[in-house]
């Protein structure tokens, strides 16, 4: 029988402490779940910010929102080189929690979506009712003359 040396790597670290076949996994989904948590958190200031339409804040909100999109991506493109199968059953477990982070992700910026479109149905359809409508020199269909909108703004208050 051949004896192991100490410093040959058998599975095992070279310091001689336990490694972890699945820790990078492990520490991937831990990532991606904080990453995936900030978007979250992201999407609800937006949500909010959409609801009282503060467009300052929205500008801002839509670059870190870009940000945090980018790198979550790539830590799941980590996740997927590095996948979790077979490991202990809490990454299982956590796995299940990510999907559903993810999941409720998509829900809230659906809405959001869903709420920004219906805001700029509405504006637009404002600013067609305040547009004059002509009938044009060529085919005789209704057009509308745009207006000179500089230094020009719409106050929100009714």
């Amino acid at each position: 029988m051949e004896s192991m040396e100490p410093n040959k790597h058998q599975g095992g670290s070279l310091d001689g402490k336990e490694v972890f076949p699945h820790r990078e996994a492990r520490e991937n989904i831990e990532d991606c779940e904080a990453k995936a948590e900030r978007l979250f958190e992201l999407l609800v200031a937006e949500s909010k910010a959409l609801r009282r339409f503060d467009s300052g804040l929205l500008l801002q909100l839509v670059s870190r929102k870009e940000y945090c999109l980018g790198v979550l991506w790539e830590s799941m493109r980590s996740l997927k080189e590095h996948p979790t199968q077979g490991g202990p059953p809490e990454d299982s477990g956590r796995l299940t929690k990510l999907k559903g982070l993810l999941s409720e992700i998509n829900r809230l910026n659906r809405a959001n979506a869903v709420f920004i479109e219906g805001a700029l149905e509405h504006c637009q359809d404002l600013l067609m009712t305040l547009m004059p409508t002509v009938y044009g020199q060529t085919e005789g269909s209704p057009s509308h003359r745009f207006l000179d909108c500089r230094g020009v703004t719409l106050k929100k208050k009714a």
